[in-house]
């Protein structure tokens, strides 16, 4: 592990050597051409459909995903019907030596 360790400082005092005057930083490991930045933006246009599964809700008027007709039908999912062992509403596991 010491010498992991080592290896990484000389590494990092290497890096400190580079002369990078002028260089500009990067703002994140990725391609910074003009048309990758153009690329990454969000705008109204990409946000719309998330924005129309919203809806103001309550006295603080926060948005609220809208409830769907999907969402219902989660509700008639039963998760225990194919547990082969249950209690009330939970499953039971089967450890060794016990039952």
């Amino acid at each position: 592990m010491i010498a992991t360790l080592e290896s990484q400082l000389h590494f990092v005092r290497e890096m400190q050597k580079v002369d990078t005057t002028g260089v500009e930083p990067l703002q994140a490991i990725r391609e910074e051409t003009e048309e990758s930045l153009e690329e990454h933006k969000i705008g109204l246009d990409r946000l719309r459909d998330a924005l129309a599964k919203e809806e103001v809700r309550g006295r603080m008027k926060r948005p609220r995903r809208k409830e769907l007709p999907s969402e219902e039908s989660r509700a008639e999912w039963n998760p225990l019907a194919t547990a082969s062992r249950t209690v009330g509403e939970y499953f039971v596991v089967k450890t060794e030596g016990k039952s």
